[in-house]
C-alpha cells in the first residue's frame, strides 16, 4: 500500500520519508526549450514515419545543491511503419 510503521506506530511514506516540497532553504528550478521534427515516407507496402526530438534544459540549483546549476541535452529518435 506505500506505507509502514514507524517506531511509534504512526504510519509513514516507504517511499520517502521526509517531504520538503517548497520549505528547504534551496529550491530547484529549471528552464527547458525544445523542438521536433517528423516526417512520412510513403511506400509501396505502407507509410515510414521518422522523427527527431531535441529539448535544452537549464537548472538552477541542481538536485537541491546551491549553486550547482548547468545545462543538459535530451534527445529523442523514434520511428514507426505502418501499413
Amino acid at each position: 500500500d506505500g506505507y509502514s510503521n514507524n517506531e511509534d506506530g504512526d504510519p509513514k511514506s516507504t517511499f520517502n520519508t521526509e517531504t520538503r516540497f517548497l520549505t528547504q532553504d534551496v529550491i530547484e528550478m529549471k528552464a527547458s526549450a525544445g523542438i521536433g521534427v517528423a516526417f512520412t515516407l510513403p511506400t509501396p507496402i505502407g507509410k515510414f514515419k521518422a522523427g527527431v526530438d531535441y529539448v535544452y534544459e537549464y537548472a538552477w540549483n541542481r538536485n537541491l545543491v546551491e549553486d550547482k546549476d548547468g545545462a543538459a541535452h535530451y534527445y529523442v529518435f523514434s520511428g514507426t511503419w505502418r501499413w
